[in-house]
């Protein structure tokens, strides 16, 4: 017999255990393949594709041939009475949920002394051992076939785990929903609805949760998923505006939970909105004292970021009780990692400014302009504060220069941001805000004045990020099925692209009404700081007319004398030292700027 090529054979064969109804391979042909010199490899491949069943007779027919171990190893795995490999539960799971397909199908209501068909023993085989490629098919057709009636919410639960195994985390979204959609009846809900709290955590995507659990009954919710489902209520409760439903919700989120900090921070944020600045400051007090272990270096990442968040906000209640010296001291303890740190500094600023301090506010707004900050948030009042500070220090031509830039530089952003929110802003256009999305994250055009700072400033709001985030993980998925065997994917693709298809649309158009949302906010803040800028430069100019009038009064010569800042190469004082700032930033420099000059007042 002429040797086969390899590639061939396994192509031929993986064909074989992908058509038509699974099968176990016989023993003569398993014995065959092995005697022609295939692959033990592909051979075990092939037994465990065929998702069949070995008896007994066939173990002994493969011993008698002495096929290689792992083959008869493979074989051995795939009998009626194998046990399949060691499962070990989550600890909060470890008494509710089941191990394995088999246990849950086989405890259902109702059918716990019915013997199993054959095409679920096939299935409970294929989930314990770790088959979820296999299993989801036949699942799958199960559900299309409605087979199993009294098993939709079994069928449909354990698909999800199946896809969720294969990284199809959308698909798998869906069918946990559709678990959770039948209700707290259904003995599945409990297990789906702690899979969907799990998920929404490892994704940080908490779009379908936040949705659902209003339609919950709270008494419905499984023990340990409360922390999570309560922080949510109280989310959406602030969403809507019901503030005592939001504070009654929050508070039933333990403070050393996953969520337990962020219901605290929000606990504080709703008390500074409400007038309760004792209550606000108790709180983010709170989140900046508590420890709470993390899970991940990226959740401790978070409650590092939300420590600091709580830190700004605790200076935000001081400096809206005009307490700027002890608001200035809050600011600074916000750390340089921080992704706060820039947006602390122009906080800064601000007290420092209210203080008087003119040197250290531009030294603050100087900081802020440093290409140390990658991700620098875009802050268009930083110019607006420079040109108040110039103002304080009658230093008017330069005031006029830094408004005009500003107001050239804003304008058009303003005017493109406020027709863009414009045109969708009616009932109907609302309807169309995919096409809104469409408009700047898949067609951008090519008059728009909307550079790359305006969107990262725009992303920066959670929700938005979440969404693109999804659309993203949706078009990795679609490419990510279509990757899978053949068999596999010409079975399944038909059956989860419509699903993905429709989420994707979904997403667009909230996506697209976030954008919406965050475009009109944005256009309505920088028409506010332009027309506080020509406030500013107008006040300037009469200024200069009021200087020019005093002048001509006391019978000077007319002639307006140049001031020319002094070139001070080195200079100390008792405490500090300091040296002209030439362009160049240092690091190790940034958050100490100090603006020195005389005041050109007279």
């Amino acid at each position: 017999m002429p040797p086969v090529r390899p590639s061939i054979l396994a192509a031929t064969l993986l064909g074989l255990a992908l058509a038509g109804p699974a099968h176990a391979l016989s023993c003569d042909e398993v014995v065959a393949m092995v005697k022609v010199n295939v692959p033990v490899v592909i051979v075990v491949q092939t037994i465990d594709d065929s998702g069949g069943l070995y008896t007994p007779e066939d173990i002994e027919c493969l011993v008698r041939a002495e096929v290689p171990e792992p083959v008869l190893n493979a074989a051995r795995a795939l009998q009626p009475d194998a046990e399949g490999p060691e499962v070990h539960p989550l600890p909060d799971e470890a008494q509710s949920e089941p191990t394995s397909l088999g246990d849950g199908l086989l405890q259902a209501s109702g059918t716990s002394q019915r013997a199993a068909p054959e095409e679920i023993s096939r299935v409970i085989k294929l989930i314990d051992a770790h088959k979820p490629l296999s299993a989801s098919l036949i699942l799958a057709d199960l559900l299309a076939e409605d087979s199993y009636p009294e098993r939709r919410g079994q069928l449909h639960y354990h698909l999800a785990c199946s896809l969720q195994d294969l990284d199809m985390l959308h698909s798998a979204r869906h069918h946990y929903l559709e678990v959770v959609a039948r209700g707290p009846s259904d003995p599945w809900f409990d297990h789906a609805l702690r899979r969907l709290v799990r998920l929404a955590d490892q994704t940080d995507d908490m779009t379908d949760l936040k949705r659902v659990v209003a339609k919950i009954p709270a008494d419905s919710w499984p023990r340990d998923a409360q922390p999570t489902l309560a922080y949510l209520q109280g989310l959406r409760s602030v969403e809507q505006d019901e503030i005592r439903s939001a504070l009654i919700s929050l508070g039933q989120v333990p403070t050393h939970s996953a969520h337990g900090l962020q219901a605290r921070y929000l606990e504080g944020v709703i008390h500074n909105r409400t007038g309760r600045a004792r209550s606000a400051v108790r709180a983010f007090q709170e989140v900046i004292q508590t420890e709470v272990q993390a899970s991940s270096r990226e959740q401790a990442r978070r409650h590092r970021e939300l420590k600091n968040l709580a830190l700004m906000d605790v200076a935000r209640v001081h400096y809206g009780l005009q307490l700027f010296d002890r608001a200035e001291t809050l600011y600074t303890q916000v750390e340089t990692a921080s992704e706060a740190w820039p947006t602390a500094r122009l906080e800064l600023a601000w007290a420092q400014f209210m203080q008087n301090d003119t040197g250290g506010s531009l030294g603050q707004i100087l900081t802020v302009r440093s290409p140390y900050f990658a991700a620098q948030p875009f802050m268009p009042e930083a110019d607006v504060l420079r040109a108040l500070n110039h103002f304080t220090l009658c230093e008017y031509d330069e005031v006029e220069r830094i408004a005009l830039d500003f107001e050239a530089r804003m304008q058009p952003v303003q005017q493109e941001l406020q027709a863009f929110a414009r045109s969708y802003a009616s009932a109907e256009g609302r309807k169309l805000s995919d096409q809104a999305w469409a408009t700047y994250f898949e067609d951008f055009p090519a008059h728009s004045v909307l550079g790359p700072e305006i969107f990262d400033h725009l992303l920066r709001d959670r929700d938005l990020a979440a969404q693109v985030t999804r659309l993203q993980g949706l078009d990795r998925e679609l490419e990510l099925i279509g990757q899978q065997k053949a068999r596999w994917s010409d079975s399944m693709e038909p059956r989860l692209q419509p699903v993905l298809d429709a989420e994707r649309e979904r997403t667009r158009r909230r996506a697209g009404l976030l954008l919406l949302s965050g475009a009109a906010e944005l256009s309505i803040e920088l028409r506010d700081l332009l027309a506080q800028s020509e406030i500013i430069r107008f006040e300037a100019n009469d200024a200069v007319r009021t200087e020019i009038e005093t002048i001509i009064s006391h019978h000077e010569d007319g002639r307006l004398r140049d001031l020319a800042e002094a070139e001070i190469p080195y200079a100390t004082s008792a405490g500090e030292a300091y040296w002209p700032f030439n362009g160049e930033f240092w690091q190790d420099e940034l958050g100490w700027y100090v603006y020195v000059g005389e005041s050109m007042c007279r």
